[in-house]
């Protein structure tokens, strides 16, 4: 009887403490709402309203800072039409790179047979300096030329050269060095445009 009464008390103690909390604490909420329902009080009579703050017009002009690479000269090799004319090329553009003193004929590899493990048959790469076609940009008329749609089977893209017709190429400019900066990270080896 005695474990019963202990019980039946710490019951009566556990209530009573819900009970003062919570009358405690919901006269705290509700009075944080009704501050928030006062209205704000109305500006004295007479007073003038508050002049508007001016703001002042920024303008922001963007600047370049030549660096050395722009302000110093870019090892760039240029052919004219009647250069190439005068080489003697054949009727394809690889045919006149492999033969210019920038670029070494091994770097452009012309795979006619369907056994090559370099690229996919019939196809022609450029590379400069040494490192993979997929390092050098390709651009027609300053705008890149989309990779050739078998590169994935050679490992890195690269622009075939066979679908730039010699007769339609006015010019060939190669920047020798690497443009990355300017042209992002498929200009390492350098820049051909056509």
């Amino acid at each position: 009887m005695e474990k019963l009464m202990i019980k039946n008390m710490l019951n009566k103690v556990g209530f009573v403490r819900i009970a003062l909390m919570a009358s405690v604490g919901i006269p705290f909420i509700l009075a944080s709402n009704a501050f928030a329902q006062n209205p704000p009080p109305p500006p004295p009579p007479g007073a003038a309203p508050a002049p508007a703050a001016e703001v002042e017009r920024v303008i922001v002009t963007g600047s370049n800072i030549p660096t050395a690479e722009e302000v110093g000269p870019n090892p760039v090799f240029s052919l004219n039409r009647d250069l190439i004319n005068k080489s003697g090329a054949g009727t394809t553009t690889e045919q006149l790179l492999q033969r210019l003193p920038v670029v070494n004929g091994t770097n452009i590899p012309v795979n006619n047979n369907g056994t090559s493990q370099s690229g996919p048959s019939g196809t022609a790469a450029l590379g400069l300096r040494g490192l993979d076609p997929g390092a050098t940009l390709v651009l027609v008329d300053g705008r890149r030329v989309a990779p050739f749609p078998g590169a994935a089977l050679s490992g890195y893209g690269f622009v075939d050269l066979t679908t730039i017709p010699i007769t339609a190429v006015q010019s060939i400019e190669i920047l020798k060095d690497g443009a990355s900066t300017t042209y992002g990270s498929d200009a390492v080896a350098g820049v051909v445009n056509f």
